[in-house]
């Protein structure tokens, strides 16, 4: 549980500065203060929302955290958040909206997320987190930043270790077998 937490916090640091050096040009907030505003598009109200609903508290809690330690000196985090209601539809209506708010940076916890928003996010130059990996949103590489690993990738390295560490062959005379469990696909 520790380590999500510190994965989440620098995630949200690589976020807020991506966003502080994308405002340099922007006018001051309260007391002289930039608006470093993050658009997060996540499911709160639809099927997944239990589960995903911890990253936005979390995300909250990061903000206020930055903001009340003030860790970025002269700004200040706030976070405009659409409920795309686990509707891939609303993703890019998400995206514009947060667009509008004057999101600098949006994160996206949904698969569909990058890939639906990779090509406005090139046009617009507004980076896109999320931390569902898949290759649609990896290749060609541009402005989508992916903090999930490709699980397709992990599995050659969990193989050869089960079969170097943890496999007899002679006495079980049988090839092992890896289950793996991903968003958009289960195989073993």
């Amino acid at each position: 549980m520790k380590r999500n937490w510190i994965k989440g916090v620098a995630c949200f640091l690589v976020v807020a500065l991506t966003a502080l050096f994308g405002v340099g040009c922007g006018g001051g907030g309260e007391g002289g203060k930039v608006t470093i505003l993050v658009g997060e598009i996540i499911d709160l109200t639809g099927p997944g929302s239990p589960a995903v609903k911890t990253f936005h508290y979390a995300t909250q809690d990061l903000a206020r955290y930055y903001n009340d330690q003030g860790l970025i000196p002269g700004a200040e985090i706030k976070l405009a958040t659409w409920d795309m209601q686990f509707n891939t539809a609303r993703d890019l209506p998400g995206y514009d909206w947060c667009k509008q708010q004057g999101a600098k940076v949006i994160f996206g916890i949904h698969e569909s997320t990058p890939i639906t928003l990779k090509p406005f996010a090139e046009r617009d130059k507004i980076p896109v987190f999320t931390g569902s990996f898949t290759e649609a949103a990896a290749e060609p590489p541009g402005w989508v930043f992916i903090d999930g690993a490709d699980v397709a990738k992990q599995e050659a390295t969990i193989l050869k270790w089960v079969s170097n560490n943890d496999w007899d062959y002679a006495a079980k005379a049988r090839v092992p077998k890896v289950g793996f469990l991903a968003g958009v696909r289960a195989w073993a």
